[in-house]
């Protein structure tokens, strides 16, 4: 029995481990910018912080749900694929909309960026394994 991950499958889990990162230190921020908002008084009051909290809880949970889909994907399990997919599909899916629904005067860099690594993610999922039966 060889113990070589196949290229696809090392491939798709460096990347979604790649967007599970990002997805964490983004909600680190997050957090950070809803303590300073908060502490202000100036801010955006309790409901812009408790939006901000909100939103930061479930970048985290998109976050842990990269790392699984990471970590079965390199184990080779058949969830981690579609976990994997979804991961990916939402990331493209989020960077997209807020292309066309924000005004970003001139700040879209990132999101094009986090398109293309969603894309670049899905690629790798999506092409069989060597030797896999279809079922």
């Amino acid at each position: 029995m060889r113990n070589e991950v196949p290229i696809p499958r090392l491939l798709a889990s460096a990347l979604l481990g790649i967007l599970a990162v990002i997805a964490v230190v983004f909600a680190v921020l997050m957090f950070f910018a809803a303590w300073t908002i908060g502490s202000d008084g100036r801010g955006f009051g309790d409901a812009g912080v408790a939006w901000i909290l909100t939103l930061a809880v479930l970048v985290v949970a998109y976050g842990l749900m990269a790392a699984w889909a990471a970590r079965d994907e390199w184990l080779g399990w058949a969830r981690g694929r579609l976990l994997g997919l979804i991961v990916a599909g939402v990331a493209v899916l989020a960077a997209v909309l807020a292309l066309v629904t924000a005004d970003l005067r001139g700040q879209e860099a990132l999101l094009y960026i986090l398109a293309g690594l969603g894309l670049l993610t899905i690629v790798p999922l999506i092409i069989p394994e060597r030797g896999a039966t279809p079922a």
